[in-house]
């Protein structure tokens, strides 16, 4: 079993991804690698950013060319979260891996905001790094 790694606000340093927040995190990549991008909505403390909505997100992973793969372990050794203090929330940043590449040049931007002893994960968006 990993470290436990903490939730902490550091703005100075990019720090591994909390444990606490990995499986949500994975049940995020879990809908994208499945394709039931609909199903991104029902997850629990899980919201898009803007109104450009799921299909632009399904539309980028599609012409990216490869299938997504669930997050493999490999992902949280280079994943990163940063404190963003003018906003009042954390930058994520996941290294996707696709079935044909393992690592792949994609990456999952959330933003992670505090919310009543927990967290709410805002898809901003997936693009190549």
């Amino acid at each position: 079993m990993s470290e436990n790694v903490p939730v902490i606000k550091c703005e100075d340093q990019e720090l591994p991804v909390p444990t606490e927040w990995r499986k949500p995190l994975a049940d995020i990549v879990e809908c994208l690698a499945s394709g039931e991008f609909s199903k991104l909505s029902s997850l629990p403390a899980v919201t898009l950013e803007g109104g450009w909505g799921w299909q632009a997100i399904e539309t980028y992973i599609r012409d990216y060319g490869c299938k997504l793969t669930s997050l493999p372990e490999e992902s949280w050794r280079t994943s990163i979260y940063l404190w963003m203090p003018s906003g009042g929330y954390w930058e994520v940043l996941v290294d996707l891996f696709t079935v044909e590449e393992g690592p792949s040049d994609l990456a999952l931007f959330v933003r992670a905001h505090p919310s009543e002893g927990s967290y709410i994960f805002q898809i901003m968006s997936v693009h190549v790094e």
